[in-house]
């Protein structure tokens, strides 16, 4: 099995991140340790997948403050990360709330509390939507093995003849798709589930909202009623009034 890598890691003044234009064929982290490293890194898409993405933006902010931390620079940094992917949509989040909390401080204080904020961000415990091509999976797999017990359900050939749905801890994925050739044919959408949380309806609907985001209404309600426990019903109606409020929106 090929050695396991964070995705992304602190290292001194520096952040490291697996550099996911090289996978499967090889594991490799790249170090940043200035804005152009960071928006490059988002840019050339050696991060994927919405969190990580926000989360690389926001150490960039404090990498970026290294250089100084006045009004006219954060705006600055704030410009330049946001221009690396324009759409995205956890990118302008985390690069707002890291603005929201620096602004109000004085100057000096901003870089130590980037870092901090940063590393909140990255530690978020929200759910995560991914889509991967047969040929990435086992290498994908194995990346998000670090997460440990943290649940990950596998959706293979949805909504065709051979569809597969399975909810594995996340150290298990790799002996999962090993364990019968077929499970890495096809393609894949995988859900990693939020950390360990009280069950509430606000956490379904979140669920709710990425799988929608990425699937048609009854195969993301299928997902989600594995993922959430809710019954199936309750999730078609509140999936149906999601889309409404979008269509008026």
């Amino acid at each position: 099995m090929p050695e396991r890598r964070p995705t992304l890691a602190e290292d001194g003044a520096a952040v490291l991140i697996l550099d996911q234009t090289r996978l499967p064929g090889a594991a490799v982290m790249q170090r940043l340790a200035t804005l152009d490293d960071a928006a490059r890194a988002i840019r050339s898409m050696q991060v994927r997948g919405a969190p990580l993405i926000g989360a690389t933006a926001a150490y960039g902010v404090a990498l970026a403050l290294a250089d100084g931390a006045d009004d006219a620079r954060l705006d600055a940094v704030q410009t330049v990360l946001a221009a690396t992917r324009p759409t995205a949509v956890n990118l302008n989040w985390a690069l707002q709330r890291m603005v929201r909390v620096l602004r109000p401080l004085p100057a000096p204080e901003r870089r130590e509390r980037a870092w901090a904020e940063a590393r909140a961000i990255a530690a978020e415990d929200r759910a995560v939507v991914l889509l991967e091509a047969p040929h990435r999976i086992e290498a994908l797999a194995d990346s998000l093995a670090v997460l440990g017990d943290r649940p990950i359900t596998f959706g293979r050939e949805l909504t065709k003849q051979f569809e597969e749905i399975a909810t594995v801890p996340a150290s298990d994925g790799p002996a999962w798709l090993a364990a019968d050739a077929h499970r890495t044919r096809g393609e894949f959408v995988l859900v990693v589930h939020g950390a360990p949380v009280a069950a509430d309806a606000g956490h379904d609907e979140r669920v709710l909202r990425l799988l929608l985001a990425e699937l048609p209404l009854k195969t993301a309600v299928r997902l989600a009623t594995d993922i959430t426990g809710r019954p199936k019903n309750s999730l078609y109606d509140a999936a149906l009034a999601l889309r409404k409020a979008e269509g008026d929106g």
